[in-house]
């Protein structure tokens, strides 16, 4: 094997993903972080896959693959050690000059956080129509959503079937907003580099239609990179998904009338690389559309420091999750609890890295976090509460409409 010990400008862009694809002509590389494979053990995974060519770069090793089959051997492994160590959606595919614009934004997004003037900061007042709609909010609802989700056995985007989960979802979601008061359309997003659809829900604004709020949670599960054996995926991420639609549906029964547009995603392939997220993230860079603000639902069901809520500090914004916080406050009454990630850790990374504002509330700090996902254990239990989920759908209910009157 060949290392060559140069740093280059690239090595700090892959500072928070597990492993990311490089093609460039025809070569291709991938990238393996450190904390993954140490120093000590990369000789022998080389060997296992036969490497032939890699280089080191700060926090990195990049592998220059031969072929398709070599280079999914390695993703395995990868993917296996970060299940092992309970850390999922952190690693994408990009080209060259994606890096490069990713690079760039997320240089801006940390001057946008840093210039953050607390001073200036305009606190949430109470609001009645919030803690009017956020007592028709029901953990009834959110345990029928995951019930369902988790009926339909493996969600991945690698299954010989990914959209049969997807499908069952979107009947899910007309019957449970059948005769609400808010017109809303839904749509399935077919992507380039999966076969599982996204699914999308919009409530057009009836003021500022252009600009857009988005609350969106990761349907798919996984015991796997290649997405093999049973996956229920209850807490990760059907919680997630289930309190998206119980926060949808409780609008749209209300008498809120947005004065922003409002969509509601439920992203495909997150457990393989933010597949889904990072599609629509980008093609909504692309075409201008002006989001103010992303919030993600990844994992609310398992109360891991009891009554305390996370709060995500990486590839977040300080100013959402600070609204997220006083939220909390005032109509949970949990304490908050921030905590950082450490790498790209579920879809509101793909909104980051694109260029918008994101908050990421989560079940608990992520050392407390449950340690069962990715694994056939991922079913609800004892441990779970769906009343520590409920809590989620009211801090959302309460962002949209406190976003929607800024």
């Amino acid at each position: 094997m060949k290392t060559i010990n140069k740093k280059t400008k690239t090595a700090a862009l892959f500072l928070s993903s597990l492993f990311l694809i490089n093609c460039s002509g025809n070569e291709e590389r991938t990238v393996v972080n450190k904390s993954l494979i140490p120093n000590a053990k990369f000789d022998s995974f080389a060997a296992r896959h036969g490497i032939e060519e890699a280089r080191e770069e700060q926090d990195f090793y990049v592998i220059s693959t031969t072929s398709k089959e070599q280079r999914e051997a390695i993703q395995e492994e990868i993917s296996h050690l970060a299940h092992e160590a309970k850390k999922c959606g952190g690693f994408t595919s990009s080209t060259e000059e994606e890096i490069l614009e990713i690079s760039k934004v997320l240089k801006e997004q940390n001057i946008l956080n840093n210039s953050f003037d607390h001073s200036t900061f305009r606190a949430p007042a109470s609001n009645e129509l919030i803690s009017t709609i956020n007592q028709t909010l029901t953990t009834a609802n959110v345990k029928k959503s995951v019930d369902l989700l988790v009926s339909q056995g493996t969600r991945s985007a690698k299954s010989r079937t990914p959209n049969k989960p997807i499908e069952a979802f979107v009947e899910h979601i007309n019957k449970s907003l059948e005769g609400g008061k808010l017109a809303y359309t839904l749509e399935r997003i077919k992507h380039r580099n999966t076969n599982q659809d996204s699914i999308k829900v919009q409530i057009v604004g009836s003021e500022k239609p252009e600009s857009i709020l988005i609350l969106g949670g990761h349907i798919d599960s996984t015991s796997g990179f290649f997405g093999g054996g049973d996956a229920p995926g209850a807490d990760d991420n059907a919680s997630g998904s289930s309190v998206v639609l119980e926060s949808l549906r409780a609008l749209v029964f209300s008498d809120f009338k947005p004065t922003k547009t409002l969509e509601f995603f439920w992203y495909a392939g997150e457990e393989n690389g933010l597949l889904g997220s990072k599609e629509i993230a980008r093609s909504y860079r692309d075409a201008g559309k002006n989001v103010e603000a992303v919030m993600q639902l990844d994992m609310v069901m398992f109360p891991g420091n009891g009554d305390i809520i996370g709060l995500t500090t990486d590839y977040t914004n300080v100013e959402l999750t600070k609204v997220v916080e006083d939220l909390t406050t005032l109509y949970v009454g949990s304490p908050v609890a921030r905590f950082k990630c450490g790498y790209g850790c579920s879809d509101h990374a793909s909104w980051h890295n694109n260029g918008f504002k994101t908050v990421f509330p989560f079940e608990s700090t992520f050392d407390r976090s449950n340690k069962n996902i990715h694994t056939k254990r991922d079913v609800i239990d004892s441990r779970s509460s769906m009343e520590h989920a409920l809590k989620f759908s009211k801090i959302a209910v309460a962002f949209l409409i406190e976003m929607s009157g800024r």
